[in-house]
């Protein structure tokens, strides 16, 4: 329960820190943060609905949970590296194209989901993952789980805060990117050892 809150928390650092580098790049208005979040909960379902598909792959949940975990914190530590192809594509159809066009909120789309898709995938398969951990224990299966997801959203609460009003203000983009990496990797190694 104690990963799975700094899960959350690392999660949602994440999603603003994502959200703001693609903002910087599409720009500020309400259609590029539309895109950007829905390629965002595509990818959460995406990765909870294939874990959920092949639940007997999954034998030792807790170890698949923590290389997840470093999935996540190894993709997020090549995030500025994609910031820039996906900037450097951008800006050469955005020259090419009206600002309001339908298709430039596609390639948007289409840029927002390419970027997001595999590391979202992983955030959204972590709870079934760790579901599947629950159901070894037959007492109190809806409790637990419910529980494990509150504590989850809890993090995320916490970690959305954390990044929005402390983190970006007195560090920066950059180390605040690192500092959930390495909030990931811990996690992770907990997981796994």
């Amino acid at each position: 329960f104690c990963i799975f809150f700094f899960s959350g928390l690392s999660a949602l650092i994440y999603e603003l820190l994502w959200l703001r580098h693609l903002g910087l790049i599409f720009g500020n208005t309400v259609q590029a943060a539309a895109t950007v979040l829905a390629a965002y909960m595509l990818g959460l379902a995406a990765g909870a609905y294939l874990v959920g598909r092949f639940p007997h792959l999954f034998r030792r949940p807790i170890l698949i949970y923590g290389l997840i975990e470093a999935g996540i914190g190894i993709y997020a530590l090549l995030m500025p590296i994609l910031f820039l192809m996906v900037r450097f594509s951008y800006k050469i159809l955005y020259q090419h194209v009206s600002d309001g066009s339908i298709f430039l909120t596609t390639v948007r789309f289409f840029f927002g989901l390419l970027i997001l898709v595999i590391p979202t995938s992983m955030m959204g398969a972590t709870l079934p993952i760790l579901s599947r951990y629950l159901l070894r224990y037959n007492m109190g299966f809806g409790r637990r789980f419910g529980f494990l997801y509150g504590i989850n959203t809890l993090g995320a609460v916490f970690g959305l805060i954390l990044c929005g009003f402390y983190l970006i203000p007195l560090v920066g983009i950059k180390v605040t990117n690192g500092i959930a990496v390495c909030l990931n990797l811990v996690i992770a190694g907990i997981a796994i050892f």
